[in-house]
């Protein structure tokens, strides 16, 4: 990043037309971007109650690339409990969702861009609604099965990413999915192997993880 940094700063003197860096090819891993610039995940809202996405979707998405975006990467797709995702916010499962979300996926392949997409394990009541006492309940109450039935939940949704045509699936553990939970100590008050320990802690997310991994392989 230092390097590429400098190598900007050398290019930059005269304004953007300087900056052919940028607008240059990239790589990452095995993703050949058409250039390095990047949208992260955003919270575009843009699905309909059932996660489906909206017409105005695509629309954007292959805007973006067609502004030169290299890479854009898909804003929270919940792989479960639709009842406690954020409205407006894009579903991976069940499979009804796939087919619209691989034509956004080769709307932007045929600009040249890619997609990645990032699933949430949000099977909580998202921010600013629960706060360390109500998640410490959530979290404790969930049990065995529960558990187990959300890791479950990470293969699941690399399958469908990858049918979906998205280069790349990204697991969100920020903020407040279920990750994230299960990594706060302030949060996680659990007695078993998914707590106390940061080694417990990062079970879950650790278990995620290898599902993701074990659903992506061809």
């Amino acid at each position: 990043m230092s390097i590429l940094r400098k190598r900007v700063s050398t290019e930059t003197k005269g304004g953007l037309d300087t900056m052919p860096v940028l607008f240059s090819e990239g790589i990452i891993g095995l993703l050949n971007l058409r250039s390095r610039w990047m949208r992260s995940a955003t919270a575009e809202r843009l699905a309909n109650p059932r996660g489906i996405p909206m017409p105005q979707l695509p629309l954007l998405q292959t805007g973006l690339v067609r502004g030169s975006i290299g890479l854009s990467v898909s804003g929270y797709l919940y792989v479960s409990g639709k009842k406690n995702a954020l409205p407006g916010m894009l579903a991976i499962d069940p499979d009804v969702c796939v087919d619209p979300l691989q034509q956004i996926a080769r709307a932007m392949h045929t600009d040249g861009g890619q997609i990645p997409g990032q699933t949430n394990h949000e099977w909580m009541e998202p921010a600013p609604k629960i706060g360390p006492p109500l998640g410490k309940r959530l979290l404790s109450g969930l049990g065995q099965a529960g558990t187990t039935r959300c890791v479950a939940t990470g293969g699941e949704s690399a399958r469908r990413c990858l049918k979906t045509g998205f280069a790349v699936v990204q697991t969100h553990s920020a903020k407040w999915p279920s990750g994230s939970q299960f990594l706060l100590l302030r949060i996680n008050s659990r007695a078993d192997e998914r707590g106390r320990a940061m080694a417990g802690r990062m079970r879950f997310v650790r278990e995620v993880c290898r599902k993701v991994r074990d659903g992506a392989e061809p």
